[in-house]
């Protein structure tokens, strides 16, 4: 079985939307017409990031930023929905879920934050 083959089970087994942290980011990022705003997402992540004295010490360690990225988004689900956190496997699909709503990167902002934090620090 190849890899992606597995992945594709494992992300199909996992019904993310039911999750009480995909709630929580849907009940918290919805503007006041009603709609998703991924605009109020990204704020609201780099508002974390730029305080959390994780993402700092991963910032300057270069640690990559898909690996921060899950950090923020794991962090921030949890404090939400107050759960303990999202295992690997739906933390993949929470993103995936979130990176297929939008035609470009769910996260672009989040990561070109972190992205111009971490070249500001060489």
């Amino acid at each position: 079985m190849k890899n992606n083959e597995k992945e594709g089970t494992i992300m199909e087994k996992i019904d993310v939307k039911a999750s009480a942290e995909y709630k929580a980011f849907i009940t918290k990022y919805t503007d006041k017409n009603g709609k998703f705003s991924y605009q109020l997402m990204n704020k609201d992540l780099i508002q974390f990031a730029s305080k959390s004295r994780i993402v700092s010490k991963l910032l300057s360690e270069k640690t990559g930023v898909d690996f921060i990225v899950r950090y923020i988004v794991n962090s921030k689900a949890a404090g939400l929905s107050s759960n303990n956190g999202m295992s690997d496997e739906m933390l993949t699909v929470f993103i995936d879920t979130f990176d297929s709503m939008d035609t470009r990167s769910a996260f672009k902002e989040l990561k070109a934050y972190l992205r111009g934090k971490m070249s500001k620090r060489t």
